[in-house]
């Protein structure tokens, strides 16, 4: 299986209002872009290159990841990219800055940005009923009688009450709409009640993708496409590990038996919108500095394809941990707070797994879940990985319960477990 280190600008949204309709330009004083004052800044930034290369290198060697490549953005520009390994094992081709790396579950912020662009078009509402647009779900049974139906804004923000579906929905990338119809049709189960507690969910966002195609009148990835991949220059980024050519694809692959063993591509499908993209690191530079352009609200045109205002929104964090008190496995009771998970995130990578299970870890920037705003990379790795024919039911738990830590709509961070 591949797994993708990608320290990016995060996904989603956080919007109180209903549908927010395309709105005149506002009168503003006169802001300009911050600028920074140091003339030798970017050299300064330039010779911690190096140091930061070997980081890289150093735990690809500890963690087993065959081949893995990193960029540093300054200023929006992809400044340095540095690689290692290779992206084919059995040939033993190596990655270079053009290797083209499945991205996982980041794919939810490229849905997530579809989401607001139809949001801001006025063609849907944060708090429209899910099932408005994916009539499969009217029929759902919900955990209790005073449960809210689910909305959008619950499925972005990872609050349906959905148990969480870690590797179970990486393995369902390639199944059809008609598939994907007849689970949701045969229902899902829940461990919560919608809006009470956060639970990672691809399932969720597998349903934003179909949202994505009934409020665009096109489907999911025709949409990703002409709307934010073409106008961001983004030629290499696709849903389709087939499109890509064989000269530029990592392969995934899984650590077992102390050799990499080949976990073959699954082809785009209805759950693509949760973890398919396929990207490089000049694609993904570009990417995140979109997102950083939004930072801080400043004049000027709009350039990228969605408002700055609508990007801004994405970081807030939507849906924090309450504190929690849990036993060490030495016996000592340990106490959760979100202090903590900023200490402890601000030393973790964000990652993602392709293939199998998923991560990620909100680093100690302000502004962002999953992922920082300076530096992006990704890699093929191994695991060996449980996995599970579909999401468990389990008995309803109190939000305390969550094992989670919060999350940006759309977005996740959680604390090392």
């Amino acid at each position: 299986m591949m797994k993708v280190f990608v320290p990016l600008v995060a996904t989603a949204t956080l919007a109180w209002s209903a549908a927010l309709i395309a709105q005149a330009p506002v009168k503003s004083a006169s802001v300009p872009p911050a600028r920074f004052t140091d003339p030798d800044r970017v050299a300064k930034l330039t010779s911690s290159f190096g140091d930061i290369d070997r980081v890289f290198k150093e735990y690809a060697e500890r963690e087993h990841i065959p081949g893995a490549v990193w960029g540093i953005i300054i200023d929006g520009r992809l400044a340095h990219v540095g690689v290692t390994g290779y992206r084919d094992v059995a040939s033993k081709a190596p990655v270079d800055s053009g290797t083209v790396f499945r991205i996982a579950s980041m794919t939810k912020s490229f849905t997530a940005l579809a989401i607001l662009k139809l949001r801001d078009e006025g063609k849907l509402s944060l708090d429209d009923l899910a099932e408005k647009w994916v009539p499969e779900l009217a029929g759902l049974t919900y955990p209790t009688s005073d449960s809210p139906r689910l909305t959008i804004r619950h499925l972005m923000s990872h609050a349906t009450g959905f148990p969480e579906d870690n590797p179970w929905g990486d393995q369902q990338l390639a199944v059809t709409d008609e598939e994907m119809s007849k689970m949701m049709r045969a229902g899902i189960p829940f461990s919560n009640a919608p809006g009470v507690a956060y639970e990672y969910s691809n399932y969720g966002f597998a349903i934003l993708g179909r949202i994505v195609t009934k409020a665009s009148g096109m489907p999911y990835r025709q949409y990703v496409e002409q709307s934010i991949l073409r106008p961001l220059g983004m030629t290499s980024t696709t849903l389709e590990p087939r499109s890509v050519p064989a000269a530029r694809l990592a392969q995934g692959y899984r650590w077992e038996d102390e050799q990499w063993k080949l976990e073959p591509q699954l082809p785009d499908g209805a759950f693509g919108s949760m973890g398919g993209m396929l990207t490089s690191a000049r694609d993904l530079g570009v990417y995140v500095g979109m997102y950083l352009s939004a930072w801080p609200p400043h004049d000027g045109p709009e350039t990228g394809p969605v408002k700055r205002s609508s990007m801004r929104e994405m970081q807030q964090v939507q849906r924090p941990r309450p504190s929690s008190v849990t036993r060490a496995s030495n016996g000592a009771l340990q106490l959760y707070t979100a202090a903590t998970h900023s200490a402890s995130a601000s030393r973790a990578i964000a990652t993602s797994r392709t293939s199998s299970r998923t991560r990620a870890a909100c680093p100690a920037s302000a502004r962002s879940c999953d992922g920082c705003r300076s530096t992006a990379s990704a890699s093929s790795r191994s695991g060996t990985e449980r996995t599970r024919t579909g999401p468990a039911r389990r008995p309803t738990r109190s939000p305390s319960c969550s094992k989670r830590a919060g999350s940006c709509l759309g977005s996740r961070s959680r604390p090392p477990c």
